[in-house]
């Protein structure tokens, strides 16, 4: 259901366009009715429509006025200008303003909707689009093969011209956390919204994003040199607090190399990441030639690590043990790099599973950094960084012996509230446990995604109401938790194989033949 609000000075225009236009069947949702420009931009910023209509003549601020406001601050959201004959010189005007579509208020109840339905189904086009790319993204740090990625590009132009853009590429990854003072969807549009703006002048990709992480593909890269971009990548972890760091990738050729790129971004932050005080935020370049994943020694770490995350404390010391032992044989700069891996990882163990850190803890890190600042008396790591994995073990020996009490509970939330629109946050909130880490341990204890088992439930019970066949569609979807009709439909045919008109269909017809 697409967000859209209307601005018109005139009373009874307002209420005609409220009453006289179906909003639901063509896909909308009404937001809001304005009587002038400055209302309507104001709402903008609160609101965050899709579509904003606005009249032409109204006073305060024109629509001219509201849809240049508009498209500085907010370019992607469609306007269309509502016009009286008389007006059609100012309609003229926004050609200006890359404004393409506007109304004749004579024939509004008429032209109107066939707007609105055409710019339904470019938004559905360019939704697709954008799910493409983040499947091809997908594909890609998985190293799939790429055997029919080209003829699936082939009925999309801008797919197309995303597929070209890998022969000469940089990926920037920005890392960082979630404020929880802020919601979700909020704090991507505006990193999206940041870094947009930032590399206007360039032909990027937003290829991904999550809660802590944005991966950006920054095509024609040798466009752009080192210090430029380190200062723009500087300047959004200045002015955005949610990022800590940015990982650039050094330049690479051709599509199947994404992966890579990705990984050495990635692994400059990690490798980046304890040499920094809390506030700090960095940006940080990896080179193809310091691949040290496949060091001898950086492998021992990955092992020690591999051994810590599974709980296994005997075998991950034993790792640790031939990782320590070896760390003699190499010079201080490869030592150096393992160590800060090794540390980097614990952090990202923590960070990841939602432990909180004990002072123990961290003045165990404080040694290890002091000894390889100052000292350099290698022999002493090894103890510190027993103890630092000692406390990640103990903490998997609790989580493990926790998990199961904790399932039940969320189940038994679930069942409580199955009715509402549940959220990672309330749920979260509910159980008293971080939403990472409730979100993670379910799918390991149960083998199905939190969200996979809640859908399942809401969906059972509204087959029920289906078929008892005493209430609509849409008064199902609300009464189930789902405020868009449209989203529930998908979520219902992904479950059971029909859409809600079908099923009840279906469920009409068997009644029919049973008497």
């Amino acid at each position: 259901m697409y967000r859209v609000i209307i601005a018109d000075d005139e009373p009874f225009v307002r209420e005609g366009l409220k009453e006289m236009i179906p909003w639901e069947e063509l896909g909308y949702s009404l937001e809001g009715a304005f009587k002038n420009g400055k209302e309507a931009v104001d709402a903008v910023e609160k609101i965050s429509p899709d579509v904003v209509i606005l009249d032409i003549q109204m006073p305060v601020m024109n629509g001219l006025e509201a849809a240049l406001e508009i498209r500085r601050k907010w370019p992607d959201i469609i306007v269309i200008l509502l016009t009286a004959y008389e007006d059609f010189q100012y309609a003229q005007q926004a050609i200006v303003l890359q404004i393409k579509r506007y109304v004749i208020k004579s024939n509004l109840l008429e032209d109107l909707p066939k707007v609105l339905e055409e710019i339904g189904e470019e938004m559905k086009k360019e939704n697709s689009a954008d799910q493409k790319r983040k499947e091809i993204f997908r594909m890609l740090l998985e190293e799939s093969e790429y055997l029919d990625l080209e003829l699936e590009l082939e009925d999309s132009v801008e797919l197309r011209w995303f597929y070209n853009s890998f022969e000469n590429f940089r990926l920037l990854v920005f890392k960082g956390y979630r404020e929880e003072t802020e919601t979700i969807d909020s704090l991507k549009e505006k990193m999206l919204d940041k870094i947009s703006r930032l590399f206007e002048d360039c032909r990027i990709f937003i290829m991904n994003t999550s809660t802590t992480e944005c991966t950006v593909l920054l095509s024609d890269a040798d466009n752009m040199t080192r210090d430029l971009l380190e200062n723009r990548c500087k300047e959004l972890l200045a002015s955005e607090k949610f990022f800590l760091f940015a990982g650039i990738s050094d330049v690479y050729a051709g599509i199947s190399n994404v992966s890579i790129a990705y990984r050495m971004a990635l692994n400059s932050i990690r490798r980046y990441f304890l040499n920094l005080e809390k506030s700090h935020q960095g940006v940080v370049f990896s080179e193809k030639k310091k691949n040290l994943d496949h060091h001898e020694l950086n492998k021992r770490v990955f092992e020690t690590i591999s051994e810590m995350e599974k709980g296994n404390q005997e075998k991950g010391m034993e790792a640790l043990e031939r990782f320590c032992a070896s760390m003699e044989s190499y010079s201080d700069a490869y030592i150096y790099t393992a160590v800060i891996l090794f540390i980097s990882e614990c952090y990202r163990i923590c960070i990841e599973q939602g432990w909180e850190r004990n002072s123990y803890f961290d003045a165990e890190q404080e040694k290890v950094i002091h000894i390889l600042a100052e000292s350099r008396k290698y022999y002493e790591l090894e103890e510190c960084m027993k103890n630092m994995m000692q406390f990640l073990i103990q903490k998997r020996q609790e989580e493990n012996q926790n998990a199961n009490s904790l399932i039940d509970v969320i189940d038994q939330y679930i069942d409580q509230n199955i009715m509402k629109k549940l959220n990672l946050d309330l749920i979260a909130e509910a159980v008293h446990a971080n939403r990472c880490y409730i979100s993670r341990i379910y799918k390991e204890r149960t083998g199905e995604k939190l969200f996979d088992r809640i859908n399942r439930k809401k969906i059972k019970i509204a087959q029920k109401y289906i078929e008892d066949g005493n209430m609509k569609i849409y008064e199902i979807a609300g009464m189930t938790g789902w405020e868009d009709t449209a989203y529930f439909s998908r979520v219902f045919k992904k479950y059971t194989g029909y859409a809600p008109k079908e099923y009840e269909r279906m469920c009409r017809r068997q009644e029919g033949c049973a008497e």
